[in-house]
């Protein structure tokens, strides 16, 4: 599902369409005739305006925020999953010596708890004025419906979010799939060219698979596969590109401080892997053949030419059974 600490106004996603949310802020600031119409997202224990009226009296734009420590009618609306109207917080005991009130220009608020889709709050759909009001009980209800709208929003943008990633995850794993590798690997190349750094392709294959399948049984098999994904994510740098390409085989793109440092990756994977396999009888009589290209700045291949290349060095690696890694450069 869509991640709940990142600020929906800079989510880089065409999931969640806020030009939706905006009319419908611009709406409610029409209907109550008041100065701002607003949904704020609560992320990262701070309240973030997402969308805002884009009224002339509006005194609350996009990206403002405030912590969850200050007192606040969001806060408050958080803490008690209820809907609030307060429609004279300067005269109310309670609210006049919030911020918002006494040091801002606040003296109306109606706002909505919004949920995410597991139940969560999410944050409110509010309307905020400078003059203390009477809402009927019918714009109440109306801004109730709106929420719902919204919270229909979300959801859906979920639901989409959680099949983009099932189209390109690998189920056993949780790693990316072929599909998947393919469209942040071409990222990571064409990032890496644009700054001139080195980026190694790693094609990773478990020797005698086939084996540990035919005497233990494709759950045993799983393990080995498991394994040695749980090794590559202990080794591998925090924004290298990982995937199962399909069966015991995996690749990597890594970007380079140096060139030996795919070395260094060669040997934490094997290490670590090996560690697993020294604990568990079904995989003692496995090892790992590895291989790897590396595109240089003087060098431009395509991502499937570099896949190619890293699997055919970790096939002589295979093939010498030595488990030696051999190099390719390109």
């Amino acid at each position: 599902m869509l991640d709940s600490q990142l600020c929906l106004k800079k989510y880089r996603t065409e999931l969640v369409d806020l030009s939706k949310w905006q009319e419908i802020v611009d709406l409610l600031s029409e209907l109550y005739q008041s100065s701002t119409g607003a949904i704020v997202q609560f992320r990262q224990q701070e309240f973030n305006v997402v969308v805002s009226s884009s009224n002339q009296e509006n005194f609350l734009p996009p990206d403002t925020n405030w912590p969850w420590e200050m007192k606040s009618f969001c806060r408050h609306i958080m803490e008690t999953n209820q809907e609030l109207y307060v429609p004279c917080p300067i005269s109310d005991d309670f609210w006049r010596n919030a911020p918002a009130v006494c040091e801002g220009p606040v003296r109306s608020y109606c706002g909505i708890p919004i949920h995410w889709p597991n139940g969560d709050m999410f944050g409110t759909i509010c309307v905020i004025d400078t003059k203390p009001t009477e809402y009927p009980k019918t714009l109440t209800t109306l801004l109730n419906q709106m929420a719902r709208l919204v919270e229909s929003d979300i959801e859906k943008s979920c639901q989409l979010q959680e099949m983009k990633e099932l189209a390109t995850k690998d189920e056993l794993t949780g790693l990316l799939n072929r599909r998947g590798f393919g469209l942040a690997a071409a990222q990571k190349l064409k990032d890496a060219n644009f700054n001139n750094q080195t980026i190694a392709i790693l094609y990773i294959d478990i020797d005698n698979l086939k084996l540990v399948n035919d005497q233990h049984g494709h759950d045993a098999g799983d393990y080995c596969i498991s394994a040695l994904a749980q090794a590559i994510k202990l080794s591998a740098h925090e924004n290298d590109v990982i995937a199962r390409l399909g069966g015991d085989e995996f690749v990597i793109a890594s970007v380079l401080r140096n060139e030996s440092d795919v070395e260094k990756i060669v040997s934490q994977i094997s290490n670590s892997y090996q560690s697993i396999a020294d604990s568990n009888i079904e995989l003692s009589n496995t090892s790992l053949s590895i291989g790897y290209c590396l595109q240089t700045t003087h060098h431009s291949h395509s991502l499937d030419e570099l896949i190619a290349l890293s699997d055919k060095d970790m096939y002589q690696a295979k093939q010498s059974k030595k488990g030696c890694v051999s190099r390719a450069n390109t």
